[in-house]
């Protein structure tokens, strides 16, 4: 059983105007978010100056409204070592193929120029590289997996 981390969900909401015998009331049955913050609780509390200085500049935007930040808290599990383990690894792929991806388009574009020197270029060699190393962490990756 893994711990479970709590977590705060504020949402800064705008409350619209209604006409009301002639006059504009706030409505507060509906309202439309403007910034979502979702950190675990200890970060929030300790940064909880944030959420009001965008409490604050939203408050200047809509200066006839009514800004409003809802509170909600949650619990989140948790993961175990071998989910994060399969998260590394299916970012690894995803960087490999990035790179591969990149290499290929440089390629591309470099075949519409009078001189296709692949093996000089400074942007290939360097993603050249940076292939062999992603390619290298991800081996080690699936070695120990």
């Amino acid at each position: 059983m893994t711990e479970q981390v709590h977590y705060l969900r504020h949402r800064i909401c705008v409350h619209p105007l209604i006409k009301k015998n002639g006059d504009y009331v706030t409505n507060h049955y509906s309202c439309h978010e403007l910034k979502v913050f979702d950190y675990p609780a200890e970060i929030i509390r300790r940064r909880y100056w944030l959420v009001n200085l965008w409490a604050a500049k939203m408050q200047v935007r809509f200066p006839r409204h009514h800004i409003r930040i809802h509170v909600a808290g949650y619990y989140w599990p948790e993961l175990d070592d071998e989910t994060i383990k399969k998260r590394r690894i299916a970012a690894a792929k995803g960087k490999v193929s990035k790179i591969k991806r990149l290499i290929e388009e440089r390629i591309k574009e470099m075949s519409t120029t009078l001189w296709q020197d692949y093996d000089s270029d400074p942007f290939i060699i360097l993603a050249r590289q940076k292939l062999e190393e992603a390619e290298f962490k991800l081996s080690q990756m699936t070695i120990n997996l």
